[in-house]
This record gives C-alpha cells, structure tokens and sequence, in this order.
C-alpha cells in the first residue's frame, strides 16, 4: 500500500528547507517497493508578520494530514507536537530527496512490519 512523503525542499532535489521557512512542500507518492514519484507541490501558509505561530502549524499539519512523513532540514518542537497529533512522523535529515526515501521507506516498512 502506497504512503505519502512531504518533502521540505528549495528546488525538489535535496530536503534543504527548515519547515517553518518552507515556501512549499513536494508531494512523493511511494510504492510498495520503495519507487516514489512527485505527485504535487503544495503550498504553505505564512503569517503577515514572518513569525511561526502554533496555529500556523496546526495548519500546516491539517494541510499535510494525506502524508505519513515530513522530511525538512529542521523541524522545530510545536511543528513535531501539531503533526504527531495529525499522527504524521517528523525527521530532521537534509540530504537528497532519493537517499531520504530509501532511508524512510527502511523505516516504514520496520515499523509496521513489513517484509
């Protein structure tokens, strides 16, 4: 069964955005066997003033909510708190888009134990 990766990137080959400072993220779809596509970019919602509020994260969570993973290249503590409550896992890597996958599939397929 296919899961979803958000992606926190400047130029949709390397996780290289903090994710309170993302313009975007890139929508990977990944297949069973760890194949993995851009299927959309989606948009952020920013503050008028530049600052990252808790309800701007709950936002940012509710408009990730189709995805299992938020990779960027920091995550911030009220970020991780509103998307482990949409129950979407976070992690700090800042790397390119296709070695973070392959390392996040590892890890999808271990933790709901699949062979």
């Amino acid at each position: 069964m296919s899961y979803r990766i958000a992606a926190a990137t400047s130029n949709g080959k390397i996780v290289d955005t903090h994710f309170g400072r993302a313009e975007y993220f890139t929508i990977l779809e990944v297949q069973d066997d760890g194949s993995f596509a851009e299927i959309e970019r989606r948009d952020v919602f920013h503050s008028s003033d530049g600052k990252c509020s808790q309800d701007l994260m709950n936002k940012a969570a509710e408009n990730l909510s189709d995805c299992s993973y938020v990779l960027a290249a920091k995550i911030g503590p009220h970020a991780i708190q509103a998307l482990e409550a949409k129950k979407i896992s976070a992690f700090d890597i800042a790397i390119e888009i296709a070695p973070a996958v392959e390392k996040i599939h590892v890890y999808h397929k271990k933790v709901n134990r699949i062979n």
